[in-house]
């Protein structure tokens, strides 16, 4: 690590490169022998100044960065240490609308399932949702599945610029009676708090539920044997299952862009991915407890099932090897051979013609 000092009559500033990340700091030692000097040449207005500035400097980062003074670190752009940066900030810097337009309090009222299914979608995408409700989320349709367990499966949305689009939800809510709207306004680059609204709503109406999945609209789901590995998890210190990434670095351009100053690290706390994670509602909610007083990434399952996660010390439960190929969906007899628990990119007719081969053509898989 190299120090240059700039030769200053105001506050004295270090800079510094540490593993690439380039940052400023106030030395403040020096500024108090800099408060001295001047002092003693009787400089009254120039230790004014540097006295003012101090104090507006270090309240500045009091507030931009979130920390609070027992975590201060007078460095420019929040770069802070990861001890802080990883622990539980006293501060409110982000919320979500606790009120719903389409609030789906009846879902669980009657009985809480074993599994909740919180379907992120989209209004366009409503032949991928009547393809999941007539398929894989019946759970006692899956052929020699003989354990009766519930399911529930909610849709969350959130509101759309165009009236169409609220309309269309609005009425396929009052067909099915399975959706949810969140008071914000639904886009890429909200998908963190879409999220955070979903699993606040779950707190809120199904927390008795025995588990909870955050799974996107296009994922096709073996649910037999998911079930299998559902089984397995913990009740005590209960762990994120999922797709587990180690080692992943941020990117500094293009769609995933993330700053220095969202995230000032070279590499990710271990996450999982955001087709589908699963976990009991307490683990979600323990995520939740400290979500406020975070500063939000865009990037939704790096920064909820890893620097939340990390932050409320909840661990993960990675899928079992094989069972999950991101980069190729899974063809429908892996799923008859329990070879795959589930795959991405599956368009409405991709379900029907699984669905299809899992309830009638069995046989020519095996």
């Amino acid at each position: 690590m190299q120090s240059v000092f700039f030769p200053l009559s105001s506050p004295r500033l270090r800079y510094s490169q540490v593993n690439g990340i380039k940052t400023i700091k106030l030395d403040f030692p020096m500024i108090v022998a800099e408060m001295k000097r001047l002092h003693r040449k009787c400089c009254w207005f120039a230790t004014i100044q540097l006295i003012s500035i101090t104090v507006v400097i270090k309240v500045f980062y009091y507030y931009a960065c979130g920390i609070g003074f027992e975590n201060f670190q007078p460095v420019l752009f929040c770069s802070i240490p990861e001890k802080v940066y990883y622990s539980p900030r006293p501060r409110v810097v982000n919320t979500w609308n606790e009120n719903f337009l389409i609030s789906g309090q009846n879902i669980c009222r009657d009985s809480q399932p074993y599994l909740l299914l919180l379907f992120l979608s989209i209004p366009k995408s409503g032949d991928k949702r009547a393809a999941i409700r007539k398929t894989w989320t019946r759970v006692n349709e899956w052929p020699d599945f003989k354990v009766k367990i519930a399911i529930k499966t909610v849709f969350l949305f959130g509101k759309y610029a165009d009236e169409r689009e609220n309309d269309l939800i609005v009425k396929e809510n009052d067909k099915y009676g399975d959706v949810i709207v969140g008071n914000f306004v639904d886009s890429y680059r909200n998908l963190t708090l879409k999220v955070l609204t979903g699993l606040y709503w779950v707190r809120r109406y199904c927390a008795g539920a025995k588990f909870v999945a955050k799974i996107d609209d296009d994922t096709f789901v073996n649910m037999p044997l998911l079930y299998k590995h559902l089984e397995t998890i913990p009740q005590l210190n209960s762990p994120i299952f999922g797709y587990l990434i180690t080692n992943s670095t941020p990117e500094r351009n293009g769609k995933y862009y993330i700053s220095y100053n969202a995230y000032p690290f070279n590499t990710y706390p271990p996450y999982t991915t955001g087709n589908m994670y699963i976990a009991r509602p307490e683990t979600f909610s323990a995520i939740l407890d400290v979500a406020k007083n975070q500063p939000w990434l865009d990037m939704e399952d790096v920064f909820i099932t890893g620097i939340l996660a990390k932050i409320a010390n909840v661990s993960h439960l990675a899928y079992p090897s094989g069972m999950y190929f991101p980069r190729k969906q899974a063809a429908s007899c892996e799923f008859v051979k329990n070879t795959k628990l589930f795959s991405k990119d599956y368009s409405a007719k991709d379900v029907r013609n699984a669905w299809k081969i899992i309830t009638e053509g069995r046989n020519k898989c095996l």
